[in-house]
C-alpha cells in the first residue's frame, strides 16, 4: 500500500477555509507545511515583513527559516513547540499526528507579544546588514501582531483542538483508503476464485420442469455423484425458496434472458447454496418457447465475503460516527470554555472600569478616556467640553438620612442622567457627588444646553425621600493649550461660579485664573 500524504487524506481547500477563518478571528497567521517534503499546504495571513522584505533576500533565509523545518525529535513528548526568530518574531509549531505518522506541522507563525516587543534600533541594525531599507523594513513590522500571553494561551489550545480535528479527519480518510484497499483485494481474490471454478451449464424445458441436457459441473455443484442422476431431479426442488423459481421465469418470460441473478438453492444434503443464474429462452420460428439455456455460478463463498466486508463497513461508520460525536461533544466543551473565560474577562473589565455603587465609569477608567480623548481632539482640531455635576447639600442628605441613602441618591442620579446623556457622551464618578459628561464633537454652547438638560432632569425628579435634589455644573470647552488637569480644573472653575450665584445652575468658565 503507498504511504498517503496529508494532501491525499484532506480537502485542504477546507483546511484552508478554516485557516482562513482563524486568520480573521484571532489575526494570527497561520501555515501548514507537509512534513515529506515541507511544501506548505495551506497559508493564511502571512505578512509582508517575510514575503516582501526577507523572502526576496539571498542573505535573509537562513533567519527567516530558522526553525521552520520540526521533525518528532524536536518536539519530544510535548505537543508543541515555541521559539522566537533573528526579527524578534515568535512562531508556535504544533505537529499534526496521523496514525503515529508526523505528516505536518501547523505554524501559528509571526507574532510579537505585548511585554517583549523589538527594540527598533537592533532591527534597524539587522535591515542594514541584509542590505534592505530600513525605514520599509521598520514600517513592516507595524502588520505584524501584537498578542498578550493569555491571548496566545487561548489561541494555542484552539490551534491544538483545530489541529487534533484535522488529524482525526485525516486518519478517518486513511482507514477508508485502507478499508477500500482491502475491499479491493477481497474482491481479486475472490473473482479469481470464482474464474478457477467450474460453472454450471444446463438446458431445461421449463414446461416439463426437467434438465434436458447438463455438463459435468452441474451435479459438482449441487452435491450429486454423477450426471445420471441429477438429471433425475426435479428442477423445482432445487430451490430453497419456490417465489424464488417462479420470479425468475416471470423475469425470462417478460424479458427473455435474465443475467446475474442470485438465488438461494439447495445442494442434495439440504445445505444452503447461493448461486449466480444467466439464463435465455430459445424461441421457435413461430415464437414458441422451446427451452432456457442457462449457466449457473456457486457464488456462497463471495457471499460470505460479502457479508463479512458489510458488517465490517458497518462497524468502522460506527466507530466513525462515536468518534465524530466525541469530537463534537469535546468542540462544545471548548466552545463552552472560551465563552465562560470571555464572560470572566468581562466581569473582570467591569469590576476595574466601573464605579461599585453607580456602575458607570470610575475615576481611573475616567482619566485613561480622558487623555485619549484630549490627545485625539487636539491632534484633529474638533471640539470637546467637559460638564462637571456637583449634588447641592449632599452631605446634609447624608448627616440627616444617613449614607445608605446618601447612596441611594447617587445612584439614582447617575440613572437621571444617563437617560438624558447621548451615546456618545462619556459619563463617569468624579470622586463622592461629583460626575463629569465629557461630551465629544461638542463645542460650548451645546455643552451648555446639555448641562441645563440635566439639571432641570434632576430638579424634577421624584427622589425617593421628602426633599427636592437639585445640582450645580460647570461647563467648559477645551483649548488647544489645555492638559487634562488644566482642563479639569476650568470646569471645576466654572463649577464654583454656579455654587457661588446660588448653586442650582449652570455657569461656564469666566475666563483666565486672576
Amino acid at each position: 500500500m503507498t504511504e498517503s500524504r496529508l494532501s491525499d487524506l484532506l480537502d485542504m481547500s477546507l483546511i484552508q477555509t478554516l485557516a482562513d477563518s482563524n486568520f480573521r478571528a484571532s489575526g494570527l497567521p497561520m501555515i501548514i507545511v507537509d512534513s515529506f517534503d515541507s511544501s506548505v499546504l495551506v497559508k493564511a495571513g502571512w505578512p509582508d515583513t517575510c514575503r516582501d522584505l526577507h523572502g526576496h533576500n539571498p542573505l535573509q533565509p537562513d533567519a527567516c527559516l530558522a526553525g521552520s523545518k520540526y521533525s518528532p525529535d524536536r518536539f519530544g513528548k510535548a505537543d508543541a513547540f515555541q521559539c522566537k526568530c533573528k526579527s524578534g518574531l515568535h512562531h508556535i509549531a504544533i505537529p499534526i499526528m496521523v496514525a503515529g505518522r508526523h505528516m505536518g506541522t501547523m505554524f501559528l507563525t509571526r507574532f510579537v507579544l505585548e511585554n517583549q516587543l523589538p527594540e527598533l534600533k537592533p532591527l534597524a541594525g539587522q535591515a542594514a546588514e541584509a542590505g534592505l531599507d530600513a525605514r520599509d523594513y521598520l514600517s513592516a513590522f507595524d502588520s505584524i501582531p501584537v498578542f498578550s500571553s493569555e491571548k496566545i494561551d487561548y489561541i494555542l489550545a484552539y490551534g491544538r483542538a483545530l489541529v487534533q480535528f484535522i488529524a482525526d479527519l485525516a486518519e478517518r480518510s486513511l482507514r477508508m483508503i485502507e478499508t477500500k484497499e482491502s475491499l479491493g483485494e477481497s474482491e481479486k481474490k475472490y473473482r479469481t476464485l470464482a474464474d478457477n471454478l467450474n460453472l454450471g451449464i444446463y438446458r431445461k424445458n421449463p414446461d416439463l420442469g426437467k434438465f434436458m441436457q447438463i455438463n459435468s459441473a452441474m451435479p459438482k455443484i449441487f452435491g450429486y455423484a454423477s450426471a445420471e442422476e441429477f438429471l433425475n431431479v426435479p428442477a423445482a426442488s432445487l430451490y430453497r425458496n419456490p417465489d424464488d423459481r417462479t420470479s425468475l421465469f416471470e423475469v425470462i418470460r417478460k424479458k427473455g434472458f435474465v443475467k446475474n441473478m442470485e438465488l438461494q438453492m439447495n445442494r442434495k444434503d439440504g445445505t444452503p447454496i447461493w448461486c449466480s443464474v444467466t439464463s435465455s429462452a430459445q424461441y421457435s420460428k413461430k415464437q414458441e418457447l422451446k427451452w432456457i439455456d442457462s449457466v449457473v455460478e456457486d457464488i456462497t463463498e463471495r457471499k460470505k465475503a460479502e457479508d463479512e466486508l458489510i458488517k465490517a463497513h458497518r462497524e468502522l461508520e460506527q466507530r466513525v460516527m462515536e468518534r465524530t460525536a466525541d469530537l463534537a461533544h469535546a468542540n462544545e466543551l471548548l466552545m463552552a470554555e472560551i465563552a465562560e473565560r470571555k464572560k470572566v474577562e468581562e466581569q473582570l473589565r467591569d469590576l476595574s472600569e466601573k464605579d461599585h455603587l453607580t456602575m458607570i465609569y470610575n475615576r481611573r477608567k475616567l482619566f485613561e478616556i480622558l487623555a485619549l480623548e484630549v490627545d485625539k481632539a487636539k491632534r484633529y482640531q474638533r471640539p470637546l467640553s467637559m460638564i462637571l455635576l456637583d449634588l447641592d447639600y449632599f452631605k446634609a442628605i447624608n448627616d440627616r438620612y444617613g449614607h445608605s441613602v446618601g447612596d441611594a441618591v447617587l445612584k439614582e442620579t447617575a440613572v437621571v442622567v444617563e437617560a438624558v446623556i447621548r451615546k456618545t457622551d462619556i459619563f463617569a464618578r468624579y470622586g463622592g457627588e461629583e460626575f463629569i459628561i465629557l461630551s465629544t464633537e461638542t463645542a460650548i454652547d451645546g455643552a451648555l444646553a446639555l448641562a441645563e438638560k440635566v439639571r432641570s432632569s434632576i430638579e424634577k425628579h421624584d427622589y425617593p425621600y421628602d426633599r427636592k435634589i437639585t445640582v450645580s455644573a460647570g461647563v467648559y470647552e477645551l483649548s488647544f493649550g489645555d492638559s487634562v488637569d488644566s482642563f479639569i480644573d476650568k470646569a471645576d472653575r466654572a463649577l464654583y461660579t454656579a455654587k457661588k450665584y446660588g448653586r442650582n445652575r449652570v455657569e461656564k468658565d469666566i475666563g483666565p485664573a486672576g
